[in-house]
């Protein structure tokens, strides 16, 4: 599809400011359903990174949640829970890889003979603001899973992106708007506003081919050390059953340095599974 008409489908969708978390509706998930309310687990409120479920997964049809929130126990380790929304997953998606407030009773579920905990959500709040202004904590603006298209291949590699112009060639986005089509593209995956080329720069790390032994890949955080940028970066472990194979990846937008960027891979934290 040419660059020009790619960039003409994206700016006819209005883009209005990320709102803050009072202006925020909640979205309603299972608070309404009598066997929610019925359910008996503890109701707790939990914050955290909302992600895709790994591929692969072994469980019943009926028990397959395509959800999880990470979030972080008193230790500092990361929690995972899965989140039933039976009919409802759809909901979800326009959400993954943001920070985001649930509402939900803790499940235990029995199913192959297995007891497994799950988390039901009465409802959902993001967490968003805008993220053009400053990065987190962490020093990362937003998230995506996204990677380019020669990273699907073996071996592990890093990109450094200060253009659209740069990006767009990544993309293998053509013509005359190829870099602003290009930038487009990737603030819609981000969910950010826009990228802003004189403030922002773009990182991302592929695992290349992986098993089911490394579920995903997460940017840890972006800092500056004696005028070098630092990626942090970790992979994610997985239970490692099953034949399952993917390319783990995933980018970020950091404030723009010029200086060198360097990849420093952090030490693998396995999750607590339920």
């Amino acid at each position: 599809m040419p660059a020009r008409l790619l960039w003409l489908l994206i700016s006819a969708v209005p883009s209005a400011p990320a709102p803050t978390p009072s202006e925020t509706e909640r979205l309603i998930l299972r608070a309404k359903e009598d066997l929610y309310r019925k359910a008996k687990g503890e109701e707790v409120t939990l914050e955290g990174i909302l992600e895709r479920a790994p591929s692969g997964s072994t469980a019943p049809p009926s028990r397959l949640n395509l959800f999880r929130l990470r979030c972080s126990g008193p230790d500092g380790r990361s929690i995972v829970h899965e989140l039933h929304v039976p009919g409802k997953a759809h909901l979800l998606s326009v959400h993954v890889d943001k920070r985001v407030r649930v509402l939900g009773k803790l499940i235990e579920t029995k199913t192959d003979s297995k007891v497994r905990q799950e988390l039901w959500p009465a409802w959902m709040e993001p967490l968003t603001r805008d993220l053009t202004t400053a990065p987190g904590a962490d020093g990362v603006f937003a998230r995506c899973d996204w990677q380019p298209d020669e990273a699907r291949a073996r071996g592990e590699r890093r990109y450094v992106f200060r253009s659209g112009d740069e990006l767009a060639k990544a993309m293998r986005i053509s013509g005359t708007s190829a870099g602003e089509t290009a930038s487009g593209l990737l603030a819609q995956r981000l969910r950010v506003p826009a990228i802003d080329w004189r403030k922002h720069m773009l990182v991302c790390v592929s695992a290349g081919l992986q098993t089911a032994a490394v579920e995903g890949l997460r940017i840890v955080g972006a800092a500056e050390r004696d005028g070098e940028t630092h990626i942090r970066y970790s992979l994610l472990p997985g239970k490692g059953d099953g034949f399952s194979f993917g390319y783990p990846a995933q980018a970020a937008l950091v404030l723009r340095r010029d200086g060198t960027v360097k990849f420093d891979r952090a030490p693998e934290v396995r999750p607590k599974r339920d």
